[in-house]
């Protein structure tokens, strides 16, 4: 366990949800959305950022990372997609919530 301060003012706060819809034209109320928070990431004034991002779907493991423009290194959601195997169509969508 990690302890550490941050005495600096949050500029903006950014939540990043994954979307990912899955649909078989063949079956009936087949049409399945799954949705998740990946990450939140603070900006500061000095526009440096620190981000929890939520690991994997099953087990609710947080990695904590600082640095800049972290939005761009939160793993894809193209991770969170498996192989297509027809008739299911699959399409997915990230959403950036932010707040200042």
């Amino acid at each position: 366990l990690h302890t550490f301060a941050v005495e600096k003012t949050i500029q903006q706060i950014s939540v990043v949800n994954y979307h990912i819809h899955s649909y078989n034209p063949e079956l009936v109320d087949s049409d399945y959305t799954y949705s998740f928070t990946k990450g939140i990431i603070l900006t500061f004034e000095d526009r440096s950022q620190l981000s929890f991002e939520r690991l994997d779907n099953f087990i609710e493991m947080i990695v904590v990372n600082q640095g800049k423009n972290l939005i761009a290194q939160l793993e894809p959601i193209e991770a969170y997609i498996g192989e297509q195997r027809k008739p299911w169509e699959l399409s997915s969508s990230v959403e950036i919530k932010e707040f200042r």
